[in-house]
């Protein structure tokens, strides 16, 4: 069986240990910003807020656009 070929489990098992390591990796990045101030939670709700104003941005527009302003004061 092509299982028993030892290069073709060895590129499996080489693929799959690299994917891991990048994980990790990754995984340990995440919580060093974590622990810094100025780092992920900082820069998401920055972000957040950006997402907020153009939502808010967006919705002003409609508004303008489809007259839903004066339909809800009547």
């Amino acid at each position: 069986m092509i299982w028993y070929d030892w290069s073709i489990k060895k590129k499996f098992v080489t693929f799959f240990l690299v994917i891991l390591f990048f994980l990790c990796l990754l995984t340990i990045i995440g919580f060093i910003n974590m622990k810094r101030t100025d780092g992920y939670f900082v820069r998401w709700n920055q972000l957040e807020t950006y997402i907020y104003s153009l939502n808010m941005q967006e919705i002003a527009h409609l508004d303008l656009r489809y007259g839903l302003q004066d339909a809800m004061y009547e």
